[in-house]
């Protein structure tokens, strides 16, 4: 009987320890604090491309290069024209007929091999330009974010009439994303004013090849080359 009342009271007394002791633990822990809502802003990138004075003046340099090259590939295609009807004023199977078939031939392969050897370079070179426009454009979205303290930023799509009529204008509003949201928190201005600032004086700094982000991260490389030398 002794020994099951010690037994008990050594239960008791570490009950109670334990209890004790986990109530100095949970005492001693932080509450969790709750997350603080998120501060958002809106960013209309098509407006921002489309009105960016940089993607302008590309584009519009890009078409100019692409016009060239096709007037070049005009002129193979205008010389492979007068081949084959010279070829027509000689009798299939004579020496001159194949003589203006193996010239043909050649041409229209030279004209086939330039096409897509340029339609690669271009290619390249859209996709080497429109990463350096998003880079510009989200560089400047993460400025203004830390300027007006804003957590998140969002896209939003482009305004379109208030009363849509077509089946198509109905079902792309019930797409949007988002639905309605106040003028303030709408940064698309304030966005598209600083990448064109930026520009003209890259400009007048004869710097407009391309983003000083990307000129900065060549140079760098072309250090880092020159020093294995």
């Amino acid at each position: 009987m002794k020994k099951y009342f010690a037994f008990t009271v050594i239960i008791g007394i570490f009950t109670a320890a334990s209890y004790i002791t986990g109530n100095a633990v949970g005492q001693d822990r932080k509450k969790p604090t709750s997350p603080q809502p998120a501060t958002i802003g809106l960013v209309d990138v098509s407006y921002v491309f489309k009105h960016y004075k940089k993607a302008g003046d590309q584009q519009g340099q890009f078409e100019a290069e692409v016009q060239n090259k096709e007037s070049e590939f005009k002129g193979l295609a205008d010389q492979i024209k007068q081949v084959g009807n010279e070829r027509k004023r000689f009798n299939s199977g004579t020496v001159e007929y194949q003589q203006k078939d193996d010239q043909l031939t050649s041409l229209q392969a030279d004209l086939a091999a330039k096409a897509r050897q340029a339609d690669k370079a271009f290619a390249k070179r859209q996709a080497t330009m429109l990463r350096n426009l998003y880079g510009d454009v989200n560089s400047v979205i993460r400025s203004a974010a830390r300027y007006y303290g804003l957590t998140l930023v969002l896209r939003v799509d482009p305004a379109d009439p208030d009363n849509p009529t077509s089946r198509t204008q109905v079902m792309k509003e019930l797409n949007r994303q988002v639905l309605f949201h106040d003028a303030s928190m709408d940064i698309t201005k304030a966005v598209l004013n600083t990448l064109n600032k930026r520009y003209e004086q890259d400009v007048a700094g004869g710097n407009n090849g391309g983003s000083s982000n990307t000129k900065s991260r060549t140079a760098t490389r072309q250090k880092r080359t020159r020093k294995r030398r």
